[in-house]
C-alpha cells in the first residue's frame, strides 16, 4: 500500500494545474465571474503555486486533448471543483450543468459520476448547514 505522502505526490505529478484553472475560470464565466468564483480560483490557484490573474480573463473555448496520464481521481476532482464553483452563487443553472456534462464527457468521466459528485455535494452541503444551525443554538432544518 501507498503511503499518504507518495499517494499525494503521484497525484500532483499527474495533475495540470493551468488546465484545471482554467476549466474552473470558463465555469465561472457561464453565468458571470462574481466575486466569491473569483475567491474560490485564487484559493486553489495559490493552493498550487499558480499565478492566475492572467487567467481569469482567458476561459477555456475550446477544450484541449486529455493526457492519458491524468488520473481517474485528478479527472473527479476537476469535475468536482467545477460543480462547487457553479454552485458558490447558491444557482446551479442547467447551463451550468450542461457544462459540467460537457467537462466529464472531456474528462472521460461516467456522466452517472457526475451526477453522484452533484449529489453528494448537496448533501454535503444540506450537513453544513444542519451543523451550523446546531453549533449556533437552533434547531436543524
Amino acid at each position: 500500500m501507498k503511503a499518504p505522502l507518495d499517494a499525494a505526490n503521484t497525484l500532483l505529478r499527474e495533475f495540470d494545474p493551468t488546465t484545471y484553472l482554467r476549466l474552473l475560470v470558463a465555469q465561472g464565466h457561464l453565468d458571470g465571474l462574481v466575486e466569491e468564483e473569483q475567491d474560490y480560483i485564487r484559493a486553489r490557484a495559490a493552493l498550487l503555486g499558480v499565478e492566475v490573474e492572467p487567467l481569469l480573463t482567458q476561459p477555456l473555448i475550446e477544450l484541449p486533448p486529455v493526457d492519458a496520464q491524468v488520473s481517474e481521481t485528478t479527472r473527479r476532482v476537476i469535475l468536482r471543483d467545477c460543480i462547487v464553483l457553479a454552485c458558490i452563487d447558491g444557482n446551479y443553472t442547467e447551463i451550468e450543468r450542461a457544462h459540467v456534462h460537457r467537462v466529464a464527457k472531456w474528462l472521460g468521466v461516467d456522466i452517472g459520476a457526475a451526477e453522484r459528485i452533484e449529489d453528494w455535494l448537496r448533501r454535503y452541503w444540506e450537513l453544513m448547514d444542519e451543523s451550523e444551525a446546531l453549533l449556533s443554538g437552533f434547531d436543524a432544518p
